[in-house]
């Protein structure tokens, strides 16, 4: 991707795919608050044993977003940066020499937080998934419970 990056306008790019994807982030994560009952997101946000509730499933797939939007941001402001210094003339004090070493840093910084970013979204989804399996135990063991509690229920109702 040397060619791609290295060029004066892969900004472009990002600067296209970026904003859609946060949007589709934010709208992700919202739905993802309101996953669940009270009940469940009170069980998840509780940590195993002795550890610290930064380890909970609920408190990882929240930093996993909050990882993934910080890195976004960090993307299209590098590559706002770098379309505005593609732009702008050269001061007396900055050789050719220098821009290009410019380009090429800002545009290898920037290109990869872009793919970064990108690559984000896969540890994202991993991550829901795993709440999703959790929640789909957590409701089978609450609807086993359900059913057991009305079988009591009915067989006292018979005895009496």
């Amino acid at each position: 991707t040397f060619g791609y990056w290295s060029d004066n306008t892969w900004w472009t790019q990002s600067l296209s795919v970026l904003p859609t994807l946060m949007g589709f982030t934010l709208g992700g994560f919202a739905i993802f608050l309101s996953l669940g009952s009270e009940n469940f997101r009170s069980l998840m946000a509780r940590a195993d044993g002795d550890e610290s509730t930064d380890k909970s499933p609920y408190m990882v797939v929240i930093s996993s977003f909050v990882h993934f939007v910080l890195i976004q941001m960090f993307a299209i402001i590098t590559s706002i940066i770098a379309n505005a210094a593609s732009y702008t003339s050269l001061p007396s004090f900055v050789t050719e020499k220098i821009n290009k070493v410019f380009i090429i840093f800002i545009g290898g910084w920037g290109y990869g937080l872009f793919i970064y970013s990108l690559l984000l979204a896969i540890s994202v989804c991993l991550a829901i998934y795993r709440m999703s399996g959790l929640f789909a135990k957590f409701k089978a063991l609450e609807e086993a419970k359900a059913l057991e509690e009305a079988k009591a229920l009915e067989e006292a109702k018979e005895q009496a």
